[in-house]
């Protein structure tokens, strides 16, 4: 059975790879390494998660609950820094577009 949604997902993620390629390459290659630095922290999280749920239950000793609590809680911070550091260097990579180009499709015209 084809899933229509996942082929429209999947391309609408090609096409916008595409264009990111062609049309903004440094904006690509900064995305590129943002996913991937992205996906280490994700992974970060669930293996810090584990831990400390481990150690909560018993599979640990209590020794090393303190330590897994604090890399699980300091991976949660770093998941909320790096969502504020990716928003602010898309704006800023938006604006940069905007300087050079002098239009923006996110802002109104002027009457």
């Amino acid at each position: 059975m084809i899933d229509p949604y996942f082929y429209r997902n999947h391309l609408a993620r090609r096409y916008y790879l595409d264009h990111a390629n062609l049309k903004h390459k440094d904006f690509a290659a900064w995305d590129h390494k943002i996913q991937v630095i992205y996906g280490l922290v994700a992974l970060a999280t669930a293996v810090s998660a584990l831990l400390f749920f481990g150690a909560l239950g018993g599979r640990f000793p209590s020794v090393y609950a303190r330590i897994f609590e604090t890399l699980f809680l300091s991976s949660l911070v770093a998941i909320a820094v790096f969502v504020f550091v990716v928003a602010r260097g898309r704006r800023r990579f938006r604006e940069l577009w905007d300087q050079r180009n002098g239009f923006s499709a996110y802002k109104q015209p002027d009457a």
